[in-house]
C-alpha cells in the first residue's frame, strides 16, 4: 500500500504539498473528466491486484483496516466520478474553484527556498487553465439542469471580482495574492535566500 501511496502523490500535487512534500510543487490537480474517470480506473486495479496479494484475514488488525480504507476509498471513488455532474466546480461561496486555488496557495503553499517560490508562480500561471476547466464543467452540470441556488453565484461572482481587485490590476490595495506573494518574496529576501534584485 506504501508504494501504491506513492503512485497516487505522483497524480496529487496538491495533497503532495499538504503533506510537505515538494514533489508537483508547481502543478495544481488535474480535475478533467478524463484524469478523474482514470483515477478510478486505476483505484480498481489497485484494489485488485492487493487482494490478490494478501489474505486479509491472515492480516494484522491494523493491516486489515487500512486493506479496508483502500477498497473503501476506490468504491467511492467510483460513486463520486458516476455523480460528478451534480458537483459542478462553481456552486458555492466557500468551496468553488475561485476560492480555493487562491486559499490553497495563501493559506498551504509555503515558501520556504528560492524553488518553492518558483513554484508558486508556476501555480499562479496554471490559475487560469485550472478556472477555463472548472468553467467548462460547470456548464456541463448547467445543461444537465443543474445550477446553484441564486444567491450562491451572486457571491461567486462578487468574490471573483474581488480576488482581481486592487494592485496590480488598478487602484486601491493589493490584491489577496500579489499582497501574499510580495510577503513571501520578501520573507526571502530577509533571510538571505533571495537576492533583492532577483526579487525585484
Amino acid at each position: 500500500l506504501d508504494a501504491a501511496f506513492e503512485d497516487y502523490l505522483a497524480r496529487q500535487p496538491q495533497l503532495a504539498t499538504r503533506l510537505g512534500l515538494k514533489q508537483g510543487g508547481d502543478r495544481w490537480n488535474d480535475t478533467s473528466d478524463e484524469a478523474a474517470r482514470a483515477e478510478v480506473e486505476w483505484r480498481k486495479a489497485s484494489v485488485a491486484k492487493m487482494r490478490a496479494a494478501f489474505d486479509r484475514a491472515k492480516l494484522s488488525p491494523e493491516a486489515q483496516v487500512n486493506f479496508d480504507i483502500w477498497a473503501l476509498e476506490a468504491e467511492r471513488a467510483e460513486v463520486d466520478f458516476a455523480n460528478r455532474i451534480y458537483r459542478p466546480p462553481f456552486y458555492s461561496r466557500l468551496y468553488s474553484a475561485h476560492s480555493q486555488l487562491p486559499d490553497f496557495l495563501i493559506n498551504t503553499h509555503t515558501v520556504q527556498d528560492v524553488t518553492d517560490l518558483k513554484n508558486y508562480i508556476a501555480r499562479l500561471r496554471g490559475m487560469p487553465a485550472v478556472l477555463d476547466l472548472a468553467i467548462e464543467r460547470t456548464r456541463a452540470s448547467q445543461a444537465a439542469g443543474i445550477n446553484p441556488p441564486r444567491f450562491q453565484i451572486e457571491t461567486i461572482i462578487a468574490g471573483s471580482k474581488q480576488l482581481t481587485s486592487g494592485a496590480p490590476f488598478g487602484d486601491g490595495p493589493d490584491a489577496a495574492l500579489w499582497a501574499d506573494v510580495k510577503a513571501k518574496t520578501a520573507a526571502l529576501v530577509t533571510s538571505g535566500k533571495l537576492a533583492q534584485g532577483e526579487a525585484d
